[in-house]
């Protein structure tokens, strides 16, 4: 039986895991609970009780899965329980029915607490770690270098947290990954109501448990990475020599983003579960070849498009105040740099006044201020003086990229999702028209409904595309102009500057610039090859 040969691995993994590392499991309990604040006020210093909100809701979703599915499981089983081996032929003997019953009903429950056992470790202790990170995050920022003769700043390792997870998470991968490919299997190639309703349960939880570990990965990453912003925005130069050697100290260890992995094999985040999903995906494709095509990217598509709107609609109402706020901010930002002689290139002027060509026109300002500044033939003091003014309004200019990004993720993920899609309804029946031979006149007026519904993600591409090459240009535009010979000092103060976190990203699992462009092509042109052999012998 593969999907419970699957499963049973799955949780015993986590089960014999937690037996192996249970020393390094208490060891890190231990330094979690010294680390842990005691009274409210710390507790509400460190923002605890996000943690545990997260927890809590967490908790609850696992709580009403685990009461649903579990008596639903156990209570309907399909033909036995598990249909597992047991010796001496017992499990095909109808009068050990009822003990076989028991010892499936123990075995999965014994899974299922290593399961949860195993899953509470590891949330609990990425979310201390965020908890700590952005604490430290916080503090670092609140450090003034110009008293850095009796600053210190205590630090928090991770310790042995990646050692404890990796097998775990490497055979969870290969597992995971082979049961949805089974489920799909099952679920394509069966009619029977109660063989779907039993494994279609499975294959949503497994899709969603995969998902989550993956965005604690990413959440781990981004929180390690906020160390490096806040080292980014000290004014470092200012202290005294020791502090200067503390802080280089620091930008080392923050360079070392922390990240889930196992072995060096993968790293566990949100790119790694798109690829993840894709695998499956390809694996699976074979037991799709049935399906009625031209119906099916109809009514996903409108899905799509429905998806877009309403993301669009919640996001301007639920955030409409961060909304005004970024474009106050941004205004007040061109402002500034207008006012101290920033001007945008004439090639770029032809864009409309809208938020992020807003944020592009406030790039390509400052980008023409940092060449300002480094060719300027001043002392490099009066440089220095101007580079922290530059270095203020491009902290400023970051933070509200990212904010954007967070605020319309939603937006930005179902408008990429419309694109691709869009492509292949577009390269489908393109083929199916030029190259096809049934129903001419029907497919060419849906083809021209498709080109117009593919117009508004086109130009939300070509938008998003301005922006993020506009971000991804500003390290190389500050190479260029540092190639003379200037001051040490200037030049490594000018690559750190232009090193900063400048993307625009989507839930951390893509990054909106040109090679994003080229995947979505290549995974275009994959599925209309595909599309188009499912249903070669009706088109020709």
């Amino acid at each position: 039986n593969p999907p419970v040969f699957s499963i049973t691995v799955y949780f015993s993994i986590r089960g014999l895991m937690l037996f192996l590392k249970r020393k390094d499991i208490v060891e890190f309990v231990n330094d979690l609970d010294r680390e842990c604040p005691r009274d409210l006020a710390s507790q509400l210093d460190m923002e605890m009780d996000k943690t545990y909100q997260t927890f809590w809701q967490r908790y609850r979703f696992i709580w009403i899965y685990s009461h649903v599915g579990g008596p639903l499981f156990c209570l309907m089983p399909h033909e036995q329980l598990l249909g597992g081996w047991m010796p001496f032929g017992v499990r095909n003997d109808p009068n050990f029915y009822f003990l076989v019953w028991f010892v499936d009903v123990m075995c999965t429950t014994c899974g299922v607490s290593f399961f949860v056992t195993f899953d509470n470790l590891f949330n609990v202790m990425q979310g201390h770690l965020i908890m700590h990170l952005g604490h430290l995050a916080r503090q670092i920022s609140e450090l003034d270098p110009r008293q850095s003769l009796t600053n210190e700043v205590q630090f928090f390792e991770d310790l042995r947290y990646n050692e404890i997870f990796k097998v775990a998470f490497l055979v969870s991968n290969f597992l995971g990954a082979g049961s949805l490919c089974f489920y799909l299997f099952v679920l394509s190639e069966t009619l029977d109501i109660l063989t779907i309703a039993q494994y279609i349960l499975p294959t949503f939880v497994l899709v969603g448990f995969t998902f989550e570990i993956c965005l604690r990965g990413t959440q781990l990453e981004e929180a390690s990475e906020g160390l490096e912003s806040a080292l980014r925005c000290q004014e470092w130069y200012m202290g005294s020599r020791r502090y200067r050697k503390f802080y280089l100290l620091w930008l080392q260890y923050c360079q070392r983003t922390q990240k889930l992995g196992a072995f060096g094999l993968i790293e566990v985040n949100m790119v790694h579960f798109t690829e993840f999903l894709m695998n499956f995906w390809h694996f699976s494709a074979d037991s799709f070849e049935k399906s009625p095509l031209v119906r099916l990217a109809a009514i996903t598509y409108f899905g799509l498009v429905f998806l877009s709107l309403i993301s669009c609609m919640g996001c301007a109402y639920r955030r409409q105040d961060r909304i005004c706020n970024m474009i106050e901010k941004l205004l007040k930002l061109e402002g500034i740099s207008t006012s101290w002689g920033y001007r945008v290139p004439k090639s770029k002027k032809r864009f409309l006044n809208i938020l992020m060509i807003t944020i592009c026109r406030n790039w390509w300002r400052l980008e023409s201020g940092l060449e300002m500044v480094i060719l300027d033939p001043k002392p490099i003091s009066d440089q220095l003086c101007r580079l922290r003014r530059l270095q203020a309004l491009f902290q400023t200019l970051i933070d509200l990229t990212d904010e954007v990004c967070f605020v319309f993720r939603f937006v930005f993920l179902c408008y990429l999702m419309r694109n691709v899609w869009s492509g292949i309804r577009v390269g489908y029946m393109m083929v199916r028209v030029f190259l096809g031979h049934s129903a001419i006149e029907s497919e060419l007026e849906y083809l021209q409904m498709v080109f117009v519904t593919c117009i508004q993600p086109l130009l939300f591409s070509l938008m998003m595309n301005t922006l993020t090459h506009t971000a991804d240009s500003l390290l190389e535009t500050t190479k260029e102009a540092i190639r003379g010979l200037y001051g040490r000092d200037l030049e490594w103060f000018s690559l750190q500057l232009a090193e900063q976190h400048t993307y625009v990203h989507i839930f951390g699992a893509y990054r909106m610039n040109r090679s994003l462009a080229f995947d979505g092509c290549s995974v275009i042109l994959l599925h209309v090859i595909y599309m188009v052999q499912c249903e070669y012998s009706s088109m020709f």
